[in-house]
């Protein structure tokens, strides 16, 4: 902004979207985009954002663990987020081998 290569009105539009991660890109958006197009794209981003941040929480709500016994062996259901069940599963694995 500061060489006047980027409006006022891009700059507010990408400055609620920027992390150290994709600053380039979004300068570079900047530079290609009208300030509408740059407006309409950080709306869809935040609103993407929005969702995936939506989708963990609602994992880690629907968290649950139930547990049988039938005989000699026990049966175990568990739920939970995607990062956890990858380190569940690996303890898990040890059982089995």
């Amino acid at each position: 902004m500061r060489l006047g290569v980027l409006s006022y009105s891009k700059v507010r539009a990408l400055s609620r979207i920027v992390t150290v991660d994709n600053v380039d890109d979004l300068i570079e958006l900047g530079l290609n985009a009208t300030a509408a197009q740059v407006d309409k794209i950080v709306a869809a981003y935040r609103h993407c954002e929005a969702e995936a941040d939506n989708a963990e929480a609602r994992a880690h709500a629907d968290r649950s663990l139930s547990v049988r016994h039938e005989g000699a062996t026990t049966v175990i259901t568990l739920r939970v987020p995607t990062e956890a069940g990858a380190v569940v599963i690996g303890a898990a694995q040890r059982f089995l081998d």
